[in-house]
Parts: C-alpha cells; structure tokens; sequence
C-alpha cells in the first residue's frame, strides 16, 4: 500500500487536489476543484477518480453534482499524510495559488447569495 500511496502523490495535480481538500476540510464539487486548480472537467474527474479508486478520497452525490472529501480512514492509517498535506500547503506555491482562488470562489458565491 505504501509504494501505492507514494505512486499516486508522485503525480503533482493530484498532491493539490489533496492538499486543497485537506486545506477545506469539507467536501467540495469537482467544478470548484476545477476553478481553484485551473483545470479542464475531463482533467480533474480523472485525477479525482483516481484519487478515489487508491482510497485517498470519498465520494458522494448530492443532485447532480459529485463531491469529494478526503478519506479519514486513511489519514487516520497512515498519519504521515496529514504532515505532508499541512507542509505541502505551506511549500508549494501551486498549492498558495490554488488556496487564493478558492477563497476568491467562495467569496463571489457569498456575493451573489
């Protein structure tokens, strides 16, 4: 499990999709998953079902609309993935950017409402 664990944060779209849900902490639609990261549908669902398929994520359906959240099984299994997220956040400048817009996101949808 682990060099599958490691596979699958290899890949740097799927760090900041975990690390802008981990930053969340609630679970989020792939068109805000899409907005924060600058990412085309087609590109993110496949990321996030990959995500899903190597346990890192959870989905549920509410609508139309799919949300993801990161699973607490296995941060709770392998706790070295919270510190990684939490330094991932604070060092990948993607991951800054990514936050940015997600506040700008919720804050126009806060707007409009």
């Amino acid at each position: 499990m682990i060099l599958d664990i490691m596979k699958c944060l290899y890949d740097r779209t799927r760090l900041r999709i975990l690390s802008i849900l981990y930053y969340k902490n609630e679970p989020m639609c792939v068109g805000m998953v899409e907005e924060s990261l600058l990412l085309s549908q087609p590109n993110a669902s496949r990321h996030l079902k990959r995500l899903l398929n190597d346990g890192f994520v959870i989905m549920s359906k509410k609508t139309q609309f799919v949300y993801y959240e990161l699973n607490p099984e296995i941060l709770k299994e392998y706790d070295f993935l919270n510190c990684l997220l939490r330094k991932n956040i604070e060092e990948m400048l993607e991951c800054t950017e990514d936050i940015k817009r997600l506040k700008d996101i919720k804050r126009l949808k806060d707007i409009k409402r």
